[in-house]
């Protein structure tokens, strides 16, 4: 009985590893538009605001904060366009 169960699982964790995950007739999936639009501009300072220090302080959060997302934005990006390489590849 034993051999019989054992037997069964590995033939089904055999035809499990050869099944593909993708259809070959399958489409890959494109991007929201909203995840491909450009990183929006960064709002002005406040103008009641008017100290130096004040000022110093926007722009570095600003900077900081645009080139964070920027970066995130542009690898993520990136790793779309690998992955959808890649599908296509594995699916002609």
């Amino acid at each position: 009985m034993k051999k019989i169960l054992i037997c069964s699982f590995m033939l089904s964790a055999l035809v499990g590893c050869a099944t593909k995950v993708a259809a070959p007739g399958e489409v890959w999936p494109e991007a929201p538009a909203a995840l491909l639009a450009p990183v929006p501009n960064l709002k002005p300072m406040p103008a009641d605001d008017k100290s130096f220090s004040d000022l110093l302080l926007n722009i570095n959060d600003n900077y900081t904060a645009y080139y964070v997302l920027k970066n995130k934005f542009e690898l993520w990006q990136q790793w779309y366009d690998e992955q959808k390489r890649i599908y296509k590849q594995s699916n002609q």
